[in-house]
C-alpha cells in the first residue's frame, strides 16, 4: 500500500507472515476460535501449528483436504499447551482466547523464553497483530539535479 511522503521518495507498506503461529483456541467456543485463529493466521501469510486437542487434528485434516499445504498446516499434540508455546523453536506468534490462569499461564511460558520475544495475540486484536509490517522508503531523486527544486512545496 503506498504511504504519503515528500517529493522525491516512495514510501509502501506491506505486511507478512510472523512466521510459524501456534493456535490453542480458547474462550467460551474453544472450536470456534481454534478455526477462526487459523483462518486469521493463514490470511496474514503463517504457517499454523493448532493444539490437536479439542478437534484441532480434525480442524488440520479438513483445511488440508480443503487445499491448505501440509507443510502449512499441522495438529501439534501438547498435554499442556502453554509449555507447549514456551519451547516450540522458530514461534512467530500464539494465538489464544483464554483469560485467568489459563492466559497467566500462557503469557509466562511465553516470557520465560529464550531469545526473540513472541506475540501472544487474540482475535480481537485484527489480523494486523498476525502479520508484521514493512515500509520500503526509495529516495527517487535524480543525483546532480537542481537541489533547489526539491526544497520547492508540493503544489
Amino acid at each position: 500500500e503506498p504511504l504519503p511522503g515528500p517529493t522525491g521518495e516512495s514510501n509502501h507498506l506491506t505486511l507478512h507472515g510472523r512466521g510459524l503461529a501456534l493456535c490453542l483456541g480458547g474462550g467460551a467456543e474453544p472450536m470456534g476460535a481454534l478455526l477462526a485463529q487459523a483462518l486469521m493466521a493463514l490470511a496474514a501469510g503463517n504457517a499454523v501449528a493448532v493444539v490437536a486437542g479439542e478437534g484441532g487434528a480434525r480442524l488440520a485434516a479438513a483445511l488440508r483436504k480443503g487445499g491448505v499445504p501440509a507443510g502449512v498446516i499441522a495438529a501439534v499434540s501438547a498435554d499442556d499447551p502453554a509449555e507447549t508455546a514456551g519451547r516450540m523453536p522458530r514461534l512467530g506468534l500464539v494465538a489464544h482466547e483464554g483469560e485467568g490462569a489459563d492466559l497467566a499461564r500462557v503469557r509466562a511460558a511465553l516470557a520465560a523464553r529464550e531469545g526473540v520475544r513472541v506475540p501472544l495475540v487474540s482475535l480481537s486484536d485484527g489480523i494486523e497483530r498476525f502479520a508484521t509490517e514493512r515500509i520500503v522508503s526509495i529516495d527517487t531523486t535524480a543525483s546532480g539535479g537542481n537541489a533547489t527544486l526539491l526544497t520547492l512545496p508540493d503544489a
